[in-house]
């Protein structure tokens, strides 16, 4: 096992639970964080602590660096880093508020060796989504047709990203255009930052024929809810009970016409794990620094993305239908 060197840009609560998981991993320590906080210092003893990224990453050698600050920020330090040659990074989603800043990071990458993930934890750390994913992909419940997600509390950025990153996984395919409507509910942060990150509701159509639509707003105050509809069955999860349930025509009944909508349906065997972010966190960050294909790409990160930018562009435009990818890369969204 390697022994890696671990720098941590940000200590917010999620910026702690990285923090969390490198201190779970045999291989790995964390030798210095950073955040512009004095008081964060007393809170990592025995970890050096910086307050300036930039002095933080010339002034000392790691292997691993989790850039876990706000959205606007990402481009910057993951650039930055990449430029330092840091070989490995993993930047919290969204991973920028912007397509022309998200190429930059992925461009700076490339450009220096690095290995670049993004933290997608609910998607592609979570072995129920993974497993569920391949079921999906292998026809259990026939074509995907439709996927629809609930959430409460609203935020696109933090949120919604997780969702339309689900949508491209389950659907087995990329966003062809989307029509949005921002939440009339959004009050400014809840944290009180200098961020613009609404809810939204709206349809995601993809370029297979799947159609994904989103409830994520304030005056909802119910947990993750999402339906998966396919062309012989049906997919129902709950976050709050942990409930994965997968229904299924017979074998028999899969030959016969879609339209006799009045066969019945079989639950299919399927264990759900319960939803742990350390532990997805773990996953992706063992697969980061692995000599493996990277499972929670500067891709997959780029596309979620592109489709909440295309929310916001839809509702500025009268929530007109926004094909992707879009024109105007420089179109910014401050999102947490």
């Amino acid at each position: 096992m390697n022994n890696f060197k671990v720098g941590i840009i940000g200590m917010g609560p999620m910026g702690f639970r990285h923090l969390e998981s490198y201190s779970g991993l045999d291989g790995f320590e964390v030798v210095c964080v950073c955040d512009s906080r004095e008081e964060i210092k007393e809170k990592v003893p025995g970890v050096k602590f910086y307050n300036n990224y930039k002095e933080m990453i010339e002034k000392e050698n790691f292997d691993v660096v989790s850039v876990v600050t706000n959205g606007p920020s990402h481009a910057e330090i993951v650039v930055s880093c990449a430029e330092k040659k840091i070989p490995h990074i993993l930047c919290e989603k969204p991973m920028a508020t912007s397509v022309l800043d998200a190429k930059k990071m992925i461009k700076a990458c490339e450009e220096n060796n690095v290995r670049f993930a993004i933290n997608h934890t609910r998607a592609r750390g979570y072995p129920t989504s993974i497993k569920l994913a391949k079921l999906l992909k292998e026809g259990i419940i026939g074509d995907v047709r439709h996927i629809h997600c609930v959430d409460g509390g609203g935020r696109l950025g933090a949120v919604g990203i997780h969702h339309f990153d689900l949508m491209r996984m389950y659907s087995g395919s990329e966003a062809d255009w989307v029509v949005g409507f921002l939440d009339e509910n959004y009050k400014g942060d809840h944290k009180s930052r200098d961020v613009f990150d609404p809810g939204a509701y709206g349809i995601v159509h993809f370029k297979n024929g799947a159609r994904g639509t989103l409830e994520l707003c304030e005056d909802i105050g119910c947990p993750e809810f999402i339906v998966i509809t396919g062309s012989v069955g049906r997919v129902i999860i709950r976050n709050e009970d942990n409930y994965c349930k997968i229904l299924v025509r017979s074998n028999e009944d899969k030959k016969k016409k879609l339209g006799e909508y009045d066969l019945p349906l079989y639950e299919f065997p399927f264990e759900s794990k319960e939803f742990d972010i350390i532990e997805s966190t773990k996953y992706l960050i063992k697969n980061l620094c692995s000599s493996e294909e990277i499972i929670s790409s500067a891709k997959d990160g780029l596309a979620a993305l592109e489709i909440a930018l295309a929310f916001h562009i839809s509702d500025k435009n009268g929530n007109k239908k926004i094909g992707l990818p879009y024109e105007d890369e420089n179109f910014n969204v401050d999102m947490t």
